[in-house]
């Protein structure tokens, strides 16, 4: 008999004299112990007694079936199991292969291994995981403490207690209150209990400790301390920073490879261990690896690091050849280039002129601005004639510009299908790396963001970020695709990221352009909007006052990047509590942009929408509504429901909705909005946060706290994985979160929500705004049920109202 669960250590578990205790959990303890046929020592698996459920004992039997399968040297062996007899009852263990050696960030960091010796160790444990994948058998809780090396320095897996079989679709991954696995390195999907076992499930954890091993940090640092609802939530809004931000010789390649293990969506992820191990394999030979394509400059990259003292004798080889004959015909064919590219150009821009002539002669448009109608009745007929101009290196500039004109009508169908030919047949006039070639292809990306496919546009542009030509234009484009990105990043919810793009852009086309260019002011306006976006909006407001002066002294009041700065100048001071004053702006901004766009074009149904919102806010909820439905009906038309504008749409209508007291029609509004995010919730978070906290708001209006305890429950969660717990909307959220909780009479953790927004209130919008006067008031009235006066008095000057406790 052995004693169960006290704090003495057993002498003697069935056939094993006990030695010391190796570890413990909450079910169970690891003891290393002693066997004396065959004499050695071995690792004894206990499962306490008083924890032993049934559940709990069928993951244990399946853990010895698995470990039974699993022969192989990378893996440690199931020795034997059984039942030992116990105060409490029977009490299962299993004995398990000892291995001496040091857990795998330990052994790293003691080893004081390189980057090439860290891949390998990567490369050999992926290997492992694979066998037991072609076994069927997924671990599902790879982390570095299951990860030793021992001490021949090979890398051992550990602890299958909650791996599955692959065709086991019957058993769950997280049941109520239980998440198995752990959360810094469980995959969104793993999270939210839909991965079925799914061995890119592991492929993910490799890939998150892969980051960890490279660079010595977590991708998701907060995450240890994390809920799961907050896991879940600081995954798929995928604020991480790129590896060779901690580690900068991880940049290209290697970097590549651990993000591509980590992609959020399974389906972006290698799509085995071994493919993974593969690649970690090509690192180390510095061959192509399969996570990016094999580009004709990459490759030769590629052959040069691999045989570099063949190469460089070749190279002085060929100068040596070279070198006398070139000195003869240099300026020969300097010269003859030169004007070779100039009677290009000439021809180019003549045969352009002459195409636009012909467009704008043949319609007889109004020349009234912003007749949309006619516009594109112009746009119609010029896109019908593509077809006559045969030389493929003048027409790729045509359908460039047409494409160009129905992007700025927001006709991104058009416009897409024009610029991918004119993507075509630059590249193949030109080549991928030609001026014209990145031209069309960033225009091809600002309209796949118009359609919402952000990833494809990421992709589109990707190569053009990074160039390094010496020629302004080149620079210039690059200019033009990381603002992009900055506007992919911002559209993905990553607003962090997105401001640091944008500040970094500013900085550059100060220094290549100058201040008074329309690409440093444009750059200018979407950094002010992203210190908005990251709750900094005193110093929002004083780079939009003065791009706003800059922009209405070059161009004139009614210009569209006139009234585009005064747009986001009115929505920062709305945000600052100026109600009055920023609708009085909007109105302007709408008007001028029904006059210079029509009433459907983006940038206008953005004003509206903002002008809705800002009249709800009001008490015109009348007016708001109307102009907010029609926001929603044209951005539903034009971008279908999964859209972040689409869902802002829905909660400027749900709030009037609820304002004018139709609760139902609110209620119904909100949860569309929500199933329309939940479709794409790593690009949609951000949005799904504000509908939320709104459904909650109403909830707590029809008395339905418990629901709105929980909606609020999510809505906080998210929030601190999306903006930070600092952030002002995160405390916006705490503080509503606060007032629901007291109304259930949770008195103590209402007291600590508004607490909480009070603080952050506080340190971001000042003491006095509205927001922290109301928190203030809030927490006055708790304390003042919960009998504590002196604390409420010490909040003073806020007014105290009379509370009932």
């Amino acid at each position: 008999m052995v004693e169960a669960d006290n704090d003495a250590m057993p002498a003697r578990i069935g056939p094993y004299r006990i030695l010391r205790l190796l570890g413990e959990g909450s079910h169970g303890r690891v003891y290393l112990a002693e066997e004396s046929d065959p004499p050695r020592r071995i690792a004894l698996k206990v499962l306490r007694a008083a924890s032993a459920g049934e559940d709990l004992r069928r993951r244990f039997r399946r853990e010895i079936e698995l470990l039974a399968a699993l022969e192989h040297p990378g893996i440690a062996r199931l020795y034997a199991a059984g039942v030992a007899d116990s105060d409490a009852g029977p009490l299962p263990w299993l004995a398990m292969e000892y291995i001496e050696g040091q857990d795998l960030l330990a052994y790293a960091d003691n080893a004081k291994l390189d980057l090439r010796e860290r891949l390998a160790l990567l490369a050999e444990i992926s290997r492992i995981v694979h066998f037991a994948h072609t076994r069927g058998v997924v671990h599902r809780d790879l982390k570095p403490a299951n990860l030793l090396v021992d001490a021949s320095r090979k890398p051992r897996v550990l602890d299958f207690g909650i791996a599955h079989l692959v065709l086991d679709e019957a058993t769950p991954m997280t049941r109520v209150g239980q998440v198995l696995g752990t959360v810094p390195y469980m995959s969104a999907e793993q999270l939210a209990g839909t991965d079925r076992a799914d061995p890119r499930n592991d492929v993910y954890s490799l890939g998150v400790i892969a980051y960890e091993l490279l660079s010595g940090h977590l991708p998701y640092p907060g995450l240890s301390k994390s809920t799961v609802l907050e896991a879940l939530a600081m995954i798929r809004a995928g604020r991480i920073e790129r590896l060779s931000q901690h580690l900068p010789a991880a940049r290209g390649d290697t970097e590549t490879v651990v993000m591509k293990a980590m992609a959020q969506e399974s389906a972006h992820r290698y799509g085995s261990a071994a493919e993974l191990a593969g690649d970690l394999d090509r690192l180390l030979l510095s061959q192509p690896i399969e996570a990016r394509p094999p580009t004709a400059g990459y490759l030769a990259g590629l052959f040069v690091r691999r045989h570099k003292a063949i190469t460089a004798a070749a190279v002085v080889a060929v100068l040596a050849l070279i070198g006398g004959a070139a000195v003869a015909i240099r300026y020969g064919l300097a010269e003859a280039e030169a004007r070779q590219q100039a009677d290009a150009r000439s021809a180019e821009a003549e045969a352009v002129n002459a195409f636009l002539e012909k467009m704008l002669t043949a319609a007889t448009p109004d020349e009234e601005l912003g007749r949309d109608l006619r516009v594109r009745e112009v746009l119609d007929s010029a896109r019908a004639s593509l077809g006559a101009e045969r030389n493929e290196a003048l027409s790729s500039t045509l359908y460039r510009t047409l494409g160009a004109s129905y992007l700025a009508l927001a006709d991104s169908d058009t416009a897409l299908t024009l610029l991918d030919e004119a993507r075509r047949r630059a590249i193949a006039s030109y080549g991928a790396d030609s001026t014209q070639a990145r031209a069309a292809k960033l225009l091809h990306a600002e309209a796949l963001v118009q359609k919402n496919q952000l990833a494809e546009a990421g992709s589109e542009i990707a190569d053009i970020t990074t160039a390094t030509q010496p020629e302004l234009d080149a620079r210039k484009q690059a200019l033009r695709a990381r603002r992009l990105q900055g506007t992919i990043q911002r559209e993905q919810g990553q607003f962090a990221e997105a401001e640091k793009i944008w500040a970094g852009v500013h900085a550059d086309a100060l220094k290549l352009l100058g201040p008074d260019d329309d690409f440093t002011l444009t750059v200018a306006g979407d950094h002010a909007v992203a210190l908005q976006d990251n709750g900094d909006l005193k110093g929002a407001r004083a780079e939009q006052e003065q791009l706003l002066e800059q922009q209405t002294q070059r161009l004139g009041p009614d210009h569209p990047d006139t009234l585009t700065a005064r747009s986001s100048l009115a929505a920062t001071t709305a945000y600052l509590g100026d109600l009055p004053a920023a609708v009085a702006m909007m109105r302007e901004v709408v008007a001028g942009m029904r006059k210079t766009f029509g009433d459907t074009h983006p940038e206008t149904l953005t004003a509206m929408g903002n002008l809705g919102a800002m009249l709800n806010d009001t008490g015109a909820e009348a007016e708001g509504l109307k102009l907010s439905q029609e926001v929603l009906d044209a951005r539903l038309r034009h971008l279908g429901p999964a859209s972040r504008n689409s869902i802002d749409a829905y909660t400027t209508v749900g709030v009037a909705q609820a304002a004018l007291g139709q609760s139902d029609a609110a209620e119904k509004t909100f949860r569309t909005a929500l199933a329309a995010a939940d479709t794409q919730p790593q690009v949609l978070a951000e949005s799904a946060l504000l509908v939320r906290a709104n459904l909650s708001s109403l909830l707590m209006k029809l008395n339905r706290l418990a629901e709105a305890r929980h909606e609020l429950e999510l809505t906080v969660a998210s929030s601190i994985a999306i903006k930070g717990k600092d952030n002002w909307q995160t405390a916006a959220s705490q503080s509503l979160y606060g007032e629901c909780l007291f109304r259930l009479r949770d008195l103590p953790a209402a007291e600590a929500a508004q607490q909480a927004a009070l603080t952050a209130f506080t340190a971001t919008l000042g003491p006095e705004h509205d927001r922290s006067q109301l928190a203030r008031e809030r927490l006055q009235k708790v304390l003042l049920a919960e009998g504590k006066a002196d604390q409420a008095a010490a909040l003073a000057p806020a007014k105290v109202p009379a509370v009932t406790p």
